[in-house]
């Protein structure tokens, strides 16, 4: 009985620290205007990361192994976006797909600017795509992959979001 305490005791601590508001984060973002929401606003506002490996899921692959994406501010006008996709062995077609979105304040949802394109390998067990796009400056922005693997007919996909960036 006193282990049953205890233990919905570390729960209750466990989700109160969770649940409590991060005050210094907060403050930080208000000094942007029109941010995104999100649970925890990126350190680098010139760097954005997204990896398939922070989806924690119950169903496993048995071909993917992984996909990244990221995005960086090569000037206040000019993004540079890439992603590849891993396989734990050679696969029948192995992709990754790039979407350049720019959060719209008006609405409060991601929209998505550009369909950049991806590459896709055949026979291979990794593939990646990069390329430097144009964009508005002042505005915010993050990258959606999508990476699919395909071997003997199964088709296994995932996807990956950047955290955001800013260029002013």
């Amino acid at each position: 009985m006193k282990l049953i305490k205890k233990v919905l005791l570390v729960f209750t601590l466990i989700a109160a620290v969770g649940l409590a508001p991060n005050v210094s984060l907060a403050q930080e973002a208000d000094e942007l205007p029109d941010i995104p929401p999100t649970s925890q606003p990126p350190t680098d506002l010139n760097f954005g990361s997204g990896s398939t490996l922070m989806n924690i899921e119950l169903f496993s692959t048995k071909y993917f192994m992984s996909g990244t994406s990221t995005i960086k501010g090569v000037s206040s006008t000019v993004v540079r976006i890439a992603g590849n996709t891993k396989a734990f062995s050679p696969v029948d077609k192995i992709s990754v797909d790039l979407y350049l979105e720019q959060w719209d304040a008006t609405s409060s949802k991601w929209k998505t600017v550009l369909a950049a394109g991806g590459t896709s390998n055949f026979y291979s067990s990794f593939v990646s795509s990069g390329k430097d796009i144009k964009v508005v400056k002042n505005k915010y922005y993050r990258v959606r992959a999508k990476h699919r693997v395909v071997k003997a007919g199964a088709i296994e996909e995932k996807t990956s979001i950047t955290s955001y960036i800013y260029l002013n």
